[in-house]
């Protein structure tokens, strides 16, 4: 009788354990979501990739980085740097029968493998690799190398139980990659020519600039928001002179720029400036102009179009009007558009024929008869950036 309790009382706790072991709690949340909304919230310097299940880059490399096979996991993500960086958070979820022991097991000799990657040049990360935590929450376990890998933690075990707060940060942390993603424009580089728009692109732009760009209002036809532009207009005037009338009274270019709303604003400047010594002033005024348009206009589109190439007549009544001081001047003006991250358009190469403006382009070398302001137009027309 005692035997038969014996084995009765046994069975009794195996049925136990395995009913222990069904009620592992599943979470509820994506691996994936609980990884961006634990970055969004808390921050995670240093990872700036984020892997997940379906990435099928990254499934041919899971056995390299865990040791264990994608069939037993039912979920997984893993945020990690692409500069050989220790930080990273790695979730892993177990597959239906897959004790998560096995999965802290994999998290464990992934962290024990890594610091030997770093001991000859980062101790840092050494350390930090040495005081990485693992930790389960129902049937996920989580390995954190962070500096705030507690506050990580604390973090994740939050919003495991909160599944509405997770999906809200994840998209917050999408949309953040997202917006950085477009952010990464090469303004480095002239505009690259794109699908033509008619006129009425611009239709919402306003113009700032001198002769040349007055020129191209004057001679071709096409509606547009605003004109500042104006005869003998040099950087510095734009802040200076109050050239631009109003039917309130006159007022400068930068005063003037501080009203209306524009889509796109166009800048065209240097020509009256290449006779200046102080090349560093004129840059300085220059950015000062587009981080003007750009502050009072954070929705428009500024482009700054390069000074244009000069015919052989130019130089004649100028010794400084040359085409070799416009493209040293140009050189200048494409870092300033990198730097403020302003569209570079290259009219200088848009208009040069051998290097120089055409002669039948000109009757003085530095303005542009009415063929070639409309050439010069299509050229803008024909190298926009989407928005």
């Amino acid at each position: 009788m005692k035997k038969v309790i014996a084995i009765l009382l046994a069975a009794a706790c195996m049925i136990s354990m395995c009913a222990c072991g069904d009620s592992v709690k599943k979470i509820e949340v994506s691996a994936k979501d609980l990884t961006a909304a634990a970055i969004q919230a808390v921050g995670l310097d240093g990872a700036d990739l984020l892997s997940a299940a379906g990435d099928e880059s990254f499934e041919s490399r899971f056995y390299y980085y865990y040791g264990i096979t994608t069939d037993q996991v039912r979920d997984y993500a893993i945020a990690y740097s692409s500069v050989s960086r220790p930080e990273e958070i790695s979730v892993l979820v177990a597959a239906d029968g897959v004790d998560v022991s096995v999965l802290t097991d994999a998290l464990d000799a992934r962290r024990k493998m890594q610091p030997s990657s770093f001991a000859l040049y980062s101790p840092e990360s050494v350390e930090m690799l040495e005081n990485a935590i693992i930790f389960t929450e129902g049937d996920c376990a989580v390995l954190i190398v962070a500096e705030n890998a507690e506050e990580l933690r604390d973090k994740i075990k939050e919003l495991i139980k909160d599944a509405d707060t997770t999906e809200a940060l994840a998209k917050e942390f999408y949309a953040a990659r997202e917006e950085a993603v477009t952010a990464k424009y090469d303004y480095s580089k002239p505009v690259p020519a794109s699908d033509a728009k008619d006129a009425t692109w611009f239709a919402d732009a306003a113009f700032v600039g001198d002769s040349r760009m007055k020129g191209l209002l004057n001679f071709t036809d096409f509606d547009y928001a605003a004109d500042f532009s104006y005869v003998g207009l040099n950087v510095a005037d734009a802040f200076t002179k109050p050239y631009v009338v109003t039917d309130s009274g006159s007022m400068t270019v930068s005063e003037a720029l501080k009203g209306g709303t524009y889509g796109k604003i166009y800048i065209m400047s240097g020509i009256n400036e290449l006779g200046w010594y102080n090349l560093d002033k004129f840059i300085e005024y220059y950015g000062d102009l587009v981080d003007l348009a750009k502050r009072e206009h954070p929705e428009a589109q500024v482009y700054v179009i390069s000074i244009l190439p000069l015919g052989a007549k130019a130089a004649e009544e100028q010794e400084v009007l040359t085409n070799d001081r416009a493209q040293m001047f140009n050189e200048l003006i494409l870092k300033m558009c990198s730097d403020k991250q302003a569209y570079y358009i290259d009219g200088y190469d848009a208009l040069a024929v051998d290097g120089s403006l055409p002669e039948d382009a000109s009757p003085d070398g530095v303005h542009l008869n009415v063929n070639y302001c409309k050439m010069m137009t299509d050229y803008l027309l024909n190298h926009t950036v989407e928005a």
